[in-house]
């Protein structure tokens, strides 16, 4: 008898601390640059961008610009879609050898899109309708465009995604403005305007990377660590409400999968 009760005490404490040690690990993004991303970049070059995560996940990258409207950057039908592994930084050209950012002729901010999820879904039917829809469509410049009005944009479509997939845990968004500029704005414009914010969805809510205050200025002390210290984000609160059921467009090519051997 003392036997039996000594079990029924200790199986519900194995069988949480088993759920716990099971349960898979939070998925978030961390995105850099070989600069600081709130300075702006020389388009003359390509801009070196580096993605990492904390959990096994495949990405999927867009970009938005004024003058040029929406374009899919990987993956593409001809790549392998690469899985990516926890915690390991990426170049770019490691997902993809054509994987590059180049803004010869283009000037002002360009908004990257990341998304990151457990499986291969393939998104990028829905961020075109999506997208579309908000007039934002792949190589043509909006009708109308004020970069104050991007990033509610993107969290509809972001939103418009989840809503699709149905499981809002198994995902993670970034939203990364990145300032392009040519050679001689360096010299002859005053181009030292407020940074913009970089925006990461995950935990069911948005959260901020800034540029870091002054030491001792009030802000100094409201931020919290990151998945991947010493880079640390400031959390912003922001409820998305889904929209209506959609259907997903026909006749789309996939792209291929990387075969592991």
């Amino acid at each position: 008898m003392k036997r039996s009760l000594l079990l029924l005490i200790f199986l519900p404490t194995y069988v949480w601390a088993g759920g716990k040690s099971n349960a898979p690990a939070e998925l978030r993004l961390q995105v850099r640059a070989s600069q600081s991303l709130f300075e702006p970049f020389n388009n003359a070059e390509p801009i070196r961008l580096y993605l990492r995560s904390t959990a096994q996940c495949y990405v999927t990258l867009y970009q938005i610009h004024p003058d040029s409207g929406l374009a899919i950057l990987y993956p593409q039908p001809h790549h392998h879609w690469r899985e990516l592994e926890a915690k390991r930084e990426y170049r770019l050209a490691e997902l993809a050898d054509d994987l590059e950012l180049k803004y010869h002729d283009l000037e002002g901010y360009v908004y990257l899109g990341i998304i990151a999820t457990r499986e291969p879904i393939h998104l990028v039917p829905w961020l075109e309708q999506a997208f579309g829809e908000r007039g934002v469509k792949i190589g043509q410049k909006p009708e109308k465009f004020l970069d104050d009005e991007v990033e509610a944009l993107v969290e509809k479509v972001e939103s418009d995604v989840r809503f699709r997939m149905g499981e809002p845990k198994e995902s993670s968004f970034a939203l990364i403005p990145v300032l392009v500029h040519s050679q001689t704005q360096f010299y002859t414009a005053d181009w030292r305007e407020t940074p913009r914010s970089q925006r990461f969805y995950f935990e069911g809510r948005y959260h901020f990377v800034t540029p870091e205050p002054p030491r001792n200025s009030p802000g100094a002390a409201l931020r919290v660590p990151s998945p991947f210290p010493p880079r640390k984000p400031l959390p912003g609160a922001s409820t998305i409400a889904p929209p209506a059921t959609k259907e997903k467009p026909n006749n789309v090519r996939t792209p291929r999968r990387e075969k592991k051997n």
